[in-house]
Formats: C-alpha cells, structure tokens, sequence
C-alpha cells in the first residue's frame, strides 16, 4: 500500500498569467487559451498573497528571494498590469525591506519607447534582482520556421532588433532556443547565431512533445558538444545552461536530492483570473484537466482534490523520483497532458533523449572543471570519480582536489561550513529588525 506524501506549501516563485493572449503562432506552442488579460487588481492580489504567505517564514529563510515572473501569452501585451505589478511590488519591498526577483519572459517582439523609459527609470532600484528572458530560435531561417506571426511572416528581424535594445536596459537578458528534432542538425549554428548577440545567458530547451528517435539523439549529442566547443572558442563568460545548469546539477547531487519537480511546493502558477495552480504548466493545460488549488484571495485549500492529486503523484512518479539523469526538468504537468497520469514518463524518447545528453556531459563537465574553466562556487563539491573529490570552501580560496573519493570529513566540513553561514545570516538579519522594532 502507497503512503502519500504529503508537501508543504512554501511557495517563493510565481508564474503570473498577465494575459493569454499572444501575437505569435509558434507552431510547437503548448498552450491552448487565447482568450483573457490580468486586472492590476488581480495583480496586486496575486503579490499581495503571495508576499503575505512568505512573510510567515522571513527570518527562518531570510537568504531566499521571492521571485515574480511575468508570463503569458506575451506579457508585454498587457503592459498596463505588468506597470501595475511592479510599481506595487517595489512599494512592498521598500516597506518590508526584502528583495525580489522580477522576471519578464517575452518573445521579443514589442518594445514600445514608453516601455523602453519606463525600464530605464527602474534599472537603479536596488531592491529587484531583474531577468528577462526573449525566445529566440537561432539564425534567422530556423527561427521563422517556427516562430512566426499569425499571417505567417517571420519575427526574426524584429526580435533581433529588440535585444540590442533591451541588452542595454537589464543586466540580466537571456535568449532561449526552443529545440525540437525538427531543428537539432543546426543546434551549433543557431548556437553561434544566439552568441553573437553577447547577451549573459543563453538556454536550448528540447521540447518534451516530439518523435526523439535513436538518429535524432545521436544528431543532438553531436550538435551539443559543438555547441560547448564554440562556447569556449571565444572565451565566452556567460551562463549556458547545458554547462553552468548541469553543474549546479551534479554538484552535492543537490538536484536529486529534490525528487524531480517542485511544483505546487515552491513553485506556483497564477492564472489571469487569479487562480492558483501547482506550476504555469498546469495553467496552460487547465482546458485538458483541472488541478487548480485555490486562488488568491482565498490562498490555497490544502484539503482540495488538486492538492491531494500532487501528494499523491509524488508517491507514484517512481520512475522520475528515482531517476539519476540531472539534464531533465521531470514535467509531471506534460506527463499527465501526454499521459492522463503525472506519474507516467513520456514513450517518445524523451527520457532516452536526456539519459544520453546527460552521460555524454558527464565526463566533458569534469574535464572543465579539472581545466579550471568551469569553476565550483563556494562550499560546493564535484565527484569527478577516478579523479578524486573536487571542492571549494569558501570563494576566496581556490578549489582544491581530495583523491580519496571517501573522504567524507571533507564532505561534512562544507555542508557544515554552508550551514553555519545561513544561520549567522538569518539571526544576524533577524536581530536586527527586533532593535528596529525596539
């Protein structure tokens, strides 16, 4: 007899619905609702309850950012609310003194002069830590292959426009590959096309939906390993997800650790009507089966059938939980829309896809690190087998190599050493909002 799990609402990032509606058909889009915009009513709801459900646990997690991320549809199609939000956000950081994350994930296309001044006034706030993110498939011809207006023009050309733009406003802009079997024979050239714009991420994300057979996974290997090769041909110092996102994977086996995907624990989805579900997937999907939880004046119901529907499948998603490959998301929100059951695993090779992309990176990841190319954050260690241990105490000493693979003392000691640094952090920051409050 399976025992369900129970999960303990903690939410700290939000997925925001600022509007369903879109002015591109990408043709692998996922998503089904065209219909519906975000009130800043509705918004200022949305913070106001999330940030009040956080609220409770401030001091015990004082080093966790809330995040907020802008999301549609093209969000920017409502930039009323998306002004809304942040606006009112920023007057909630300022009086309960505590950062946020404020995320913007567009496809590139509009960026008015109004948006543009508006953006720029707010670069100097201190109090957000600002991303935003643009869907970008490469060189131009794979590009509008897909992602293209509703009469079929392409977008490239405007979206590439809008990023030079935008590269000058935020610290923090990424472009995102979409990568389908329909384009992985030209991953590295789109790759090199997505480098050159030099913004400080870059991310190839395979869509879950599409036939991964035993040639296309072979192709994406190959094209992969290419793609670190002109990585580093530049010198280049920005994030790359198949690199940098794999290691903070591999490192203390920290992602295992967490037993796949945490949606509807720390991750939520907000609807444009202000519902909550467990992830923005779960919005997106809603038309096909219901795992709404609550909304936002309400909170949460914890005694709701969707509620007990996530317990439950994190018992029963035996295959995901177990599952030791770290260049996979675990989508239970696809699973069930492929599936009818968050528990089962794709049958298109996706899951084959991933176990070979991630034992293909293995052995190149620990090789980077062993050239220093890669390099470990503070109290992080790295397994790089036949090498031995790879750790670093704090970032002001350099990484060092244990050969005793056992050598669990070492392993303690920066567990230890991370621990006792969030504890001095979290009462030094709690003593002092009591002498404020004295």
């Amino acid at each position: 007899m399976n025992v369900i799990v129970e999960i303990k609402m903690k939410p700290k990032s939000a997925y925001i619905f600022v509007t369903n509606k879109c002015n591109l058909k990408c043709k692998y889009c996922y998503e089904e609702n065209r219909t519906g915009d975000m009130s800043p009513v509705t918004m200022r709801q949305t913070i106001d309850w999330l940030v009040g459900h956080y609220e409770k646990e401030m001091y015990t997690r004082p080093f966790e950012n809330l995040t907020f991320t802008f999301f549609g549809g093209e969000p920017l199609l409502n930039f009323p609310t998306v002004k809304a939000g942040i606006d009112y956000l920023r007057t909630v950081c300022d009086k309960l003194n505590f950062r946020a994350g404020v995320h913007i994930l567009s496809n590139g296309t509009i960026l008015t002069d109004e948006m543009i001044q508006y953006f720029r006034n707010l670069k100097p706030y201190n109090n957000f830590n600002w991303h935003f993110q643009i869907s970008l498939d490469g060189c131009e011809e794979t590009h509008n292959a897909n992602r293209v207006f509703a009469n079929d023009e392409g977008s490239y050309r405007v979206i590439a426009d809008n990023i030079k733009k935008i590269r000058d406003i935020f610290p923090s802009v990424g472009v995102r590959m979409t990568v389908t079997p329909d384009n992985i024979s030209t991953l590295s050239k789109d790759f090199e096309a997505m480098l050159s714009f030099g913004v400080p991420i870059t991310n190839l994300t395979p869509i879950v939906e599409g036939d991964w057979n035993d040639e296309v996974i072979s192709t994406f290997v190959d094209e992969l390993k290419k793609c670190i090769e002109l990585y580093y041909s530049d010198g280049r110092n920005q994030y790359f997800n198949y690199l940098h996102n794999s290691l903070e994977r591999i490192v203390n086996n920290s992602f295992n650790r967490q037993k796949g995907c945490r949606a509807g624990e720390f991750l939520i989805g907000v609807s444009t009507e202000g519902k909550i579900y467990p992830c923005h997937r779960f919005v997106a999907y809603s038309k096909k089966y219901d795992f709404c939880m609550g909304d936002v004046w309400q909170g949460i119901d914890e005694t709701s059938e969707a509620v007990r529907k996530i317990s439950e499948m994190r018992t029963k998603a035996v295959k995901c939980l177990n599952c030791k490959v770290f260049s996979c998301n675990r989508c239970f929100a696809t699973n069930m829309a492929l599936n009818k059951d968050p528990a089962a695993v794709p049958e298109n090779g996706y899951c084959e896809m991933n176990e070979k992309i991630s034992h293909a990176l293995r052995p190149i990841i620990r090789s980077l690190l062993m050239e220093g190319k890669l390099k470990l954050k503070s109290c992080e260690m790295a397994d790089l087998e036949d090498k031995g241990v790879m750790y670093k105490v704090t970032n002001d000493e350099p990484a060092e190599l244990v050969e005793d693979k056992l050598d669990v003392i070492a392993r303690c000691m920066i567990r230890l050493v991370k621990e006792m640094k969030e504890v001095k952090s979290g009462l030094a920051l709690l003593a002092s909002k009591i002498k404020d409050k004295a």
